[in-house]
């Protein structure tokens, strides 16, 4: 994002663990959206359109774009894959 980068990993189908810059985690649940994907949970946010993200923290938006790191994973449940996400500039 604007100055730093936050990491998104999926958790399964509608639940995200987001870790801001600080270090701090977040379990977000996904929450309805006009479009794309939005999560929500613990005063914070992320809306997830392609590539573009918009990451809102106590009422600041920064926009973000969406980088994937190359390690994913799979577990034997369909609905559960772990997959991380680097939200920068």
């Amino acid at each position: 994002c604007s100055s730093s980068s936050v990491t998104v990993e999926n958790l399964s189908t509608n639940k995200v663990r987001l870790t801001d810059s600080n270090g701090k985690v977040y379990n977000l649940k996904l929450t309805k959206s006009g479009s794309g994907e939005e999560y929500t949970g613990g005063g914070v946010s992320i809306h997830i359109k392609g590539n573009d993200a918009v990451f809102t923290k106590a009422g600041s938006d920064e926009s973000c774009y969406m980088t994937g790191n190359g390690n994913s994973s799979s577990n034997n449940q369909s609905s559960s894959r772990s997959e991380e996400r680097r939200v920068g500039k």
